[in-house]
């Protein structure tokens, strides 16, 4: 699911590229003589086309703004996307019989139940998870805060032996992977009451 967003820029850019490629050769070849001389040495707006251009300007320039909005507020939203890092996923199909119906997880509730079990350790202050990918091996981010004075060695041991094995048992991939980010937060662990 999250490589649906990669693959679509990577079409996009790649057809703009080619576009790009394209006019520049089709300038290179012009300019060179390629389509002759008479075309080498005219302008490449000719008459015909600033002469349309005056023609329509009424109606021509309002919808021209109107598209270049367009594309920018489009343009916007793409790199709001880049900037807010990777897609999760929003639900994880456990479906293992086509025929006996479908059975979809919300992957909410299964993440914040990994940083549940993640919390549940003393020395983590928090944890936060989400998923980024489904499918055979999903892939599952988690950024844990931990006291500076804890075994940070146990920690991750206890997570990704303990936690990150319960999860994947709990959204039935036996191939799960885990990126763990540990963050340090001065003082102790939390006090258990």
């Amino acid at each position: 699911m999250s490589s649906t967003p990669d693959r679509l820029n990577r079409a996009m850019f790649t057809l703009f590229g080619l576009l790009l490629v394209a006019a520049g050769i089709y300038g290179l070849l012009r300019g060179y003589g390629v389509f002759g001389d008479t075309q080498a040495q005219e302008s490449l707006l000719t008459g015909r086309i600033t002469g349309f251009f005056g023609r329509t300007g009424d109606f021509l320039w309002p919808i021209t703004a109107v598209v270049f909005l367009l594309i920018a507020y489009l343009a916007w939203r793409w790199l709001k996307a880049q900037l807010t890092g990777t897609p999760s996923v929003s639900d994880i199909d456990l479906t293992r019989d086509p025929a006996g119906g479908r059975t979809r997880l919300r992957t909410s509730g299964a993440t914040t139940a990994l940083a549940r079990d993640i919390e549940a350790d003393p020395a983590v202050r928090s944890a936060k998870a989400r998923m980024l990918s489904d499918g055979q091996k999903p892939e599952v981010d988690v950024e844990v805060e931990v006291a500076e004075d804890a075994d940070f060695d146990a920690v991750r041991r206890r997570i990704e032996e303990v936690a990150f094995a319960r999860f994947a048992q709990a959204i039935e991939a036996p191939e799960l992977a885990g990126h763990l980010r540990l963050g340090l937060t001065p003082g102790s662990g939390r006090s258990v009451r």
